[in-house]
């Protein structure tokens, strides 16, 4: 039992490169090799720091792509 939800970006290395950014600033996804990010937070994980997750996932989603 879980929750598990994911990002889709246009290419492996684009996912890879946001995973590799993501697990630098806290947040561990699961790296699917593939052009894919899953999440899968812990079902006790408490909503301020579903919050803060999303948080940094955004800003980094963000950043890439003022970069890119």
């Amino acid at each position: 039992r879980g929750f598990v939800s994911g990002i889709i970006t246009e290419s492996d290395s684009i996912a890879t490169e946001i995973t590799l950014r993501l697990v630098d600033k806290g947040v561990l996804p699961v790296w699917t090799h593939r052009n894919s990010i899953k999440l899968g937070p812990p079902l006790t994980i408490p909503n301020d720091v579903i919050v803060e997750s999303m948080n940094v996932i955004y800003d980094t989603i963000k950043e890439f792509s003022n970069e890119w």
